[in-house]
């Protein structure tokens, strides 16, 4: 099964990358599988710190493999609740959109929202993390005791500069302890898969609480996990 939702997760933080075995690749220009030599090959590349236009192709990709290492065990319940949900967030720009995330995850997070926004903003200078009208901006954390999340709907599109072209309307953050990267991967993996429906982006677009979005994304959540199931 391929994501809909792609973030190249080849440096997802400096010193902690998810397993280059464990990522499987489609890319967006092509539909065609990328041989994991390539990818390792791209790897490589970036940690030898030669910059990133021989791999302007990987950081395009927009889609991620599901991968037999990684269980689907997890719901988006166990790293959102409403209270975590906000409507009609305005930002004025990518910058100030990190910003506000950072600070809505800082009382959670118990993490100073400068150290937060250096890390979103870190990953982000990789490769936007919005495709489809929907940003995932995430980033591993030390000193982090639980994943930390919230779900933001902007009170008015955002030009994010996506690879697809299309503004931003809904926002799901995601922090992480930066010991289990694994369970980052499988994280952004529940998100993706309970996001990849035009009918549930849709509907949470046009939602008028936090009670219904969330109730939107939990019933996503079980949807998604009928499709592993067939």
């Amino acid at each position: 099964m391929i994501f809909w939702f792609g973030f190249p997760l080849l440096r997802a933080c400096a010193s902690n990358n998810p397993p280059i075995d464990a990522l499987r690749f489609t890319s967006r220009q092509t539909s065609d599988p990328i041989s994991p030599s390539k990818v390792r090959s791209a790897a490589s590349h970036h940690n030898q710190g030669n910059g990133c236009r021989r791999c302007r192709h990987i950081s395009g990709l927009s889609a991620i493999r599901d991968s037999p290492s990684v269980e689907a065990s997890m719901h988006v319940a166990d790293i959102l609740s409403p209270e975590d949900i906000t409507l009609g967030l305005g930002a004025m720009s990518p910058k100030d959109l990190l910003g506000q995330l950072a600070r809505r995850l800082e009382p959670r997070a118990q993490i100073a929202s400068a150290a937060i926004y250096r890390a979103l903003h870190k990953r982000e200078l990789i490769g936007p993390t919005s495709v489809k009208g929907v940003m995932l901006p995430h980033a591993p954390m030390d000193n982090l005791l639980r994943p930390v999340a919230t779900f933001s709907q902007l009170s008015r599109p955002l030009d994010y500069h996506a690879h697809d072209g299309e503004d931003v309307h809904l926002v799901f953050a995601l922090l992480w302890p930066a010991d289990d990267m694994r369970g980052l991967l499988q994280g952004l993996r529940c998100i993706c898969q309970s996001l990849r429906e035009q009918a549930v982006r849709e509907r949470l677009r046009r939602a008028r609480t936090k009670e219904e979005i969330f109730s939107i994304l939990e019933g996503a959540d079980i949807a998604a996990d009928g499709r592993l199931l067939d």
